[in-house]
């Protein structure tokens, strides 16, 4: 059995700005709220991704991520198992 260690958040710039990338920051928090990551990065238009490593999170159960540019903001649940 392969255990993965990373997860992937796939997300779509669907206009980029005049230097053909976009800021998009990727932030995560636990069920309280609380911010415990982010991550910023430059990334042109079209679908992009975030890697978020396990050992980012270190406690299991339901997380919450925010992806977010100038014009865009998305908010999702993830869980995360042993």
């Amino acid at each position: 059995r392969k255990i993965f260690r990373v997860t992937i958040v796939v997300f779509n710039v669907a206009q980029a700005g005049e230097s053909r990338l976009t800021t998009v920051t990727l932030t995560v928090y636990d069920q309280s709220g609380r911010k415990v990551y982010a991550q910023q990065g430059e990334f042109p238009q079209g679908y992009n991704s975030f890697l978020l490593d396990k050992a980012m999170l270190n406690k299991t159960g339901l997380w919450y991520y925010t992806v977010q540019t100038s014009t865009d903001i998305a908010t999702r649940k993830m869980m995360k198992g042993e």
